[in-house]
C-alpha cells in the first residue's frame, strides 16, 4: 500500500515538475515580448536598444530591432534640414548616434530597406541638399545595393521632388564624397541631351573624376560638344587617363 502511494506520488511530482518547467519557459519569452511592446508604445528607443542586448529569442530580437529602427527613423525625419544632414556625419570621429541604427538593417527584407532608403533620400531632396548625392547618406542602410538607392532616387524624381536641383547644387559645391554609383542610373534615366549644357556649367569646379564621369553621360546622350570640351579640359589639367575617350566635336 505504501509502495503504491510512493509510486503515485512520484508520478504526480514528475508531472507537476514537467508542467511547471514548461510553463516557466514560455512566460520568459512572453515577458520579453511584453517589455518590447511596452517600450515601443512609450517610444522609448533607449529601452529597446538595451533589450536588443538582453533578449535571446530570435523573433523577439527581430521585433525589438524593427521597433528600434522605426523610432530612430521617425526621430531623424523630424529634424530640420541642417540637423538632418549633420546626422550622417561622424561626431568626434565616431558614428553619429542619430544614424547608428543603419547598422541594424542588414537582416531587413527588401521592402523595409527600400522604405528607409526612400525616406532619407526624400528628405534630402526636399531640403535641396547637395548631400543627397553624398556617399555619407548610405549610412541609413549600408548594405542596400546601388540599384535600391538609384531606383528610389528615380522614383522620387518622377514624383516631382527637386532631385535635379540638389544634383546641380552638388556639382557646384565640393564634390568630395560625391556618389557617382548612386547618380549614374538616375541621371541616364531622367535627363536628356537638353540638360548637357546646364550640367557642364554646373560642373566647372567639380573634381576631375566627376567631370570624367559626366563626359561618359555626354557621350551616351550624344552631347558631342560638351564631351569634347570635357575631355580637352581634363587633358589640360593633366587628367587624361580620367577621360574615358577622345570625342571629336561636331563640325560647325
Amino acid at each position: 500500500m505504501w509502495l503504491r502511494y510512493l509510486v503515485l506520488a512520484g508520478c504526480a511530482s514528475s508531472t507537476t515538475a514537467a508542467t511547471t518547467s514548461h510553463k516557466d519557459k514560455r512566460p520568459a519569452d512572453n515577458r520579453d515580448r511584453d517589455q518590447i511592446e511596452k517600450a515601443y508604445a512609450a517610444r522609448d528607443a533607449r529601452a529597446l536598444h538595451e533589450l536588443l542586448d538582453l533578449v535571446t529569442d530570435q523573433e523577439n530580437v527581430a521585433l525589438a530591432r524593427q521597433y528600434y529602427v522605426k523610432l530612430e527613423l521617425d526621430a531623424l525625419v523630424k529634424l530640420d534640414c541642417d540637423a538632418f544632414i549633420a546626422a550622417f556625419h561622424p561626431v568626434k570621429n565616431r558614428a553619429n548616434p542619430r544614424t547608428e541604427f543603419g547598422a541594424l538593417t542588414a537582416d531587413f527584407d527588401q521592402t523595409k530597406k527600400t522604405h528607409i532608403v526612400s525616406t532619407v533620400l526624400g528628405i534630402a531632396a526636399r531640403c535641396r541638399s547637395p548631400h543627397l548625392f553624398s556617399t555619407a547618406i548610405r549610412r541609413a542602410v549600408p548594405d542596400a545595393t546601388d540599384a535600391v538607392w538609384s531606383n528610389a532616387l528615380i522614383d522620387l524624381d518622377r514624383r516631382g521632388l527637386p532631385v535635379y536641383d540638389a544634383f546641380l547644387g552638388a556639382l557646384r559645391t565640393s564634390t568630395k564624397g560625391f556618389d557617382t554609383a548612386l547618380a549614374s542610373k538616375w541621371l541616364v534615366a531622367t535627363k536628356s541631351t537638353a540638360d548637357c549644357k546646364d550640367l557642364e556649367t554646373a560642373a566647372t569646379r567639380a573634381e576631375p573624376r566627376v567631370r570624367a564621369w559626366l563626359v561618359d553621360f555626354y557621350v551616351q546622350k550624344g552631347c558631342r560638344t560638351e564631351a569634347a570640351r570635357g575631355c580637352k579640359a581634363l587633358r589640360a589639367a593633366d587628367k587624361t587617363p580620367a577621360c574615358a575617350q577622345d570625342v571629336a566635336a561636331p563640325q560647325s
